[in-house]
C-alpha cells in the first residue's frame, strides 16, 4: 500500500496521478511516433527536432490518461500544480537524447528484431488479435507516414532499449522483499469525524469589515492586464481564391513543359524479403508461377506489412523505392522472378505482375493539375508582393489601419485580450505582448501565410474601486467567516480527540461540545478505498502509532476531518505478491539509474526550446531547464 501512498504523496509529478510520467527507456512505444513531425519545432536537441504537434499530441495523451485515472479532467490548476507539461517535455527531450547516444554508440537491432516489434504491436492487429496488414498500412497512412520511416522510427527506439540494458539493475529476490511487502500491503481501520461548512445566513459585514477585507485581499480582485489590439493578415487561402487561370494559359504551360508532366514507367510488382542470400535462393527455387510467389511470401516473408498479400507492394515507379530495388525490378522481364537482390532491409526476391510504359498524358488528365500548379504560383507572387508593400509601409511608421485599407486588406480588431485569453492564437498574443501601445509587431508565420499586430490600447492590471466590486466581497468575507467557524469547529473536536487518546473518537466529539459532527469507520486496503480527501495525508496516517489521531484536521469541498488511526493489520503476502513487490522495487531502482543516466546524457546535449511554440501547446511558458 505505501507504494500508492508514494504516488500520491506531496511531491513532484513524477510521483502524482498514478505514477503516469514515470519515464524509462522503453515509455513511449509506438504511439510516441505514429504522428506526423512537419509542425514547427518546439525543441532541438542536437541536430534532431520536437515538433509542437509531437508534443501537444502527448500532451492530450497525458491528460485524457489522468482523466481516466481520476474519473474527472483535472483542473488547469492540478496541471499547473504537478507540472505535467514539463513532464511530457522531459519525456520528449529524454527519448531524443537517447536516441542520438544510441546511434553514436552504433547500437542497431536485427531486421528480424524490427520485424517482430511491429508485428506484436497491438495497433496494427486485427479483430483476432493477429498482425493485420491492411490494418499496418491503413494506420501508417492516417498518420502521415511510410513504411520504411515507420520502420526506421522503430528501429531506433529499439537502439534505445539495446542502450537501457547497460544500465540494467540486477533482479531483486522476492524473499529480500518480505518485510517491505508485509507493510506495504497492510490494512488501515481508521475513526473518522466529518464536520460540514454551515449553511445558515451570515450576518452582513460592517463597513470597516468590508474594508479591511478589500485591502487585505486586493490580489484576488485585481484584473489582469489587458491589450486592444488590430490583426492585419496576409492569408494563403483568402489570395488563392481570387486568383483565375485562363484555359490559354493551361494550354501554353502544357505545351511549353511537356517533359515535367510526362508520366514514368510503372511496374505492379510483389516481393519476398528474406534474412539470407542463401535462404532468397533456396525460395526462389520453388518459385515457378504468381501462385507459387503469392504462397512463399506468405509463408516466408519478413515484411509485415504486405506478407499476407502475396508480398503485394503495389503500382510503383523506379524513384519511389531504394535504389537497388528499382534497378532490379525495373530491368526485370514480367511473369519470373529475379536473383536475390541486396537492400539495406534484407535480401529480395521480385516478381513483376503488370508493366505500364513511360507516356505522355493527355491535357485532359493533367488540367487540374497545372491549373493547381499555376494558381500556387500566383498565389506565392501576390503573397510576396502584398508583404513587401506592407513591410515598406510599416516601416515608414504607417498606422496598421491605414496600411489594410491601402492594399485592400481586412482588419481583425481583437478587444481586451489577456495574457492568459485561449480564445486569440496564441503567437498573436505573445505578439501583442511583446509589442509596446501604439507599435506593430514584427511579421508573424501563421499556418496560412503572415499577421502584423499593433496594440491600439493597453489596460494596466489594476484593482476595482471598492464600490465596483462591494456585493462579491461581501460574499467572499461571509463565505470566509463560515470557513473560520469550520476551522474553530474542527480545531475543538481535535484538541479534545488528542486529550483522549484512549478513548474512542465518538466520545470526544461529544466532550468538545460541537453539534453535528459525523463519526463514522474507515477501511483503508488500497487507493480505490481511499477517499480523494485522504490522499495527501495517508503516508503521515500511516506512519501514525495505534490509537493516535493525525495531529492535524484535513479540510477538503466545503468539509473537515479528523482522523484517528485505530488499528495497523500487516499483510501475509503470498507468492504472487511478493513478486509484484519485487518487481516494483527492481523498477523504481531502474528508474532511479534511468533517469541519472539520462540527466548526465543531458548536460552534454545541445538543447534549446522555442518558448512561443510550447506556449501554444501547453497555454504557458515552460520551465525547460536548458
Amino acid at each position: 500500500m505505501l507504494e500508492w501512498f508514494r504516488k500520491f504523496g506531496e511531491t513532484k509529478a513524477s510521483r502524482i496521478f498514478l505514477g503516469v510520467l514515470t519515464l524509462s527507456f522503453v515509455a513511449w512505444g509506438v504511439g510516441g511516433y505514429l504522428m506526423n513531425a512537419t509542425a514547427t519545432w518546439a525543441v532541438k536537441v542536437g541536430n534532431s527536432e520536437i515538433s509542437a504537434e509531437q508534443l501537444d499530441k502527448l500532451y492530450r495523451g497525458r491528460v485524457n490518461q489522468l482523466t481516466q485515472a481520476l474519473g474527472r479532467t483535472p483542473t488547469q490548476e492540478e496541471l499547473k500544480d504537478n507540472q505535467i507539461a514539463e513532464g511530457v517535455l522531459g519525456e520528449a527531450i529524454a527519448r531524443a537524447v537517447l536516441r542520438q547516444q544510441a546511434h553514436e554508440l552504433g547500437l542497431l537491432p536485427a531486421t528480424k528484431q524490427v520485424q517482430d516489434e511491429i508485428a506484436a504491436t497491438p495497433v496494427f492487429h486485427g479483430t483476432d488479435g493477429a498482425f493485420d496488414a491492411k490494418r499496418y498500412r491503413a494506420v501508417l497512412a492516417q498518420a502521415g507516414l511510410s513504411a520504411e520511416q515507420f520502420e526506421r522510427e522503430t528501429q531506433q527506439d529499439l537502439s534505445t532499449r539495446l542502450l537501457a540494458q547497460l544500465v540494467d539493475v540486477a533482479a531483486i529476490t522476492p524473499t529480500a522483499v518480505a518485510p517491505q511487502a508485509a507493510l506495504e500491503n497492510a490494512t488501515l481501520e481508521l475513526d473518522v469525524a466529518t464536520l460540514d461548512m454551515k449553511n445558515e445566513p451570515t450576518e452582513a459585514p460592517t463597513p470597516a469589515e468590508l474594508q479591511q477585507h478589500y485591502e487585505l485581499n486586493a490580489k484576488l480582485y485585481q484584473r489582469p492586464e489587458t491589450r486592444d489590439v488590430q490583426v492585419l493578415e496576409i492569408s494563403r487561402g483568402a489570395i488563392s481564391g481570387t486568383v483565375s487561370v485562363p484555359e490559354a494559359r493551361i494550354e501554353e504551360e502544357y505545351k511549353t513543359n511537356q517533359q515535367t508532366y510526362a508520366l514514368p514507367e510503372k511496374r505492379t510488382v510483389r516481393h519476398i524479403l528474406l534474412e539470407t542470400e542463401a535462404k532468397a535462393k533456396e525460395v526462389a527455387g520453388k518459385v515457378h508461377s504468381l501462385a507459387d510467389f503469392e504462397a512463399q511470401a506468405k509463408a516466408e516473408s519478413q515484411d509485415p506489412g504486405n506478407a499476407q498479400n502475396g508480398g503485394l507492394l503495389g503500382n510503383i515507379d523506379e524513384a519511389s523505392v531504394v535504389p537497388a530495388f528499382g534497378k532490379a525490378a525495373f530491368a526485370l522481364p514480367a511473369g519470373q522472378v529475379s536473383a536475390p537482390v541486396e537492400t539495406p532491409y534484407g535480401w529480395h526476391l521480385i516478381w513483376v505482375e503488370k508493366i505500364e510504359p513511360a507516356r505522355m498524358p493527355a491535357l485532359a488528365e493533367v488540367h487540374d493539375q497545372i491549373r493547381d500548379k499555376i494558381t500556387q504560383f500566383e498565389t506565392d507572387d501576390a503573397v510576396n508582393k502584398l508583404t513587401e508593400q506592407v513591410d515598406e509601409k510599416i516601416a515608414a511608421g504607417e498606422d496598421l489601419g491605414k496600411v489594410a485599407h491601402e492594399v485592400g486588406l481586412g482588419l481583425r480588431t481583437l478587444p481586451q485580450v489577456s495574457a492568459a485569453d485561449n480564445g486569440v492564437d496564441a503567437d498573436i498574443r505573445a505578439a501583442a505582448f511583446a509589442t509596446d501601445e501604439g507599435e506593430v509587431s514584427a511579421p508573424l508565420q501563421m499556418k496560412d501565410g503572415t499577421a502584423y499586430v499593433q496594440v491600439t490600447h493597453v489596460a494596466e492590471a489594476s484593482v476595482p474601486p471598492l464600490a465596483e466590486i462591494k456585493g462579491r466581497v461581501a460574499t467572499d468575507w461571509q463565505n470566509l467567516q463560515k470557513q473560520l467557524k469550520l476551522k474553530a469547529d474542527a480545531g475543538k473536536v481535535l484538541d479534545a480527540a488528542r486529550a483522549q487518546s484512549a478513548r474512542p473518537l465518538a466520545e470526544a466529539v461529544k466532550q468538545s461540545g460541537v453539534a453535528s459532527v459525523e463519526v463514522s469507520h474507515l477501511e483503508v486496503k488500497d487507493l480505490q478505498s481511499t477517499p480523494a480527501w485522504l490522499h495527501r495525508q495517508l503516508l503521515q496516517v500511516f506512519q501514525l502509532p495505534e490509537g493516535a489521531t493525525v495531529p492535524t484536521v484535513m479540510e477538503s469541498g466545503g468539509r473537515a476531518y479528523v482522523v484517528k488511526l485505530v488499528s495497523r493489520q500487516l499483510a501475509k503476502p503470498d507468492a504472487k505478491m511478493l513478486q509484484d513487490n519485487a518487481t516494483l522495487l527492481h523498477n523504481r531502482l531502474q528508474a532511479d539509474l534511468e533517469n541519472m543516466v539520462i540527466a548526465d546524457m543531458q548536460t552534454k546535449s545541445r538543447i534549446s526550446c522555442n518558448q512561443v511554440r510550447l506556449r501554444q501547446v501547453f497555454g504557458s511558458d515552460v520551465d525547460c531547464g536548458y
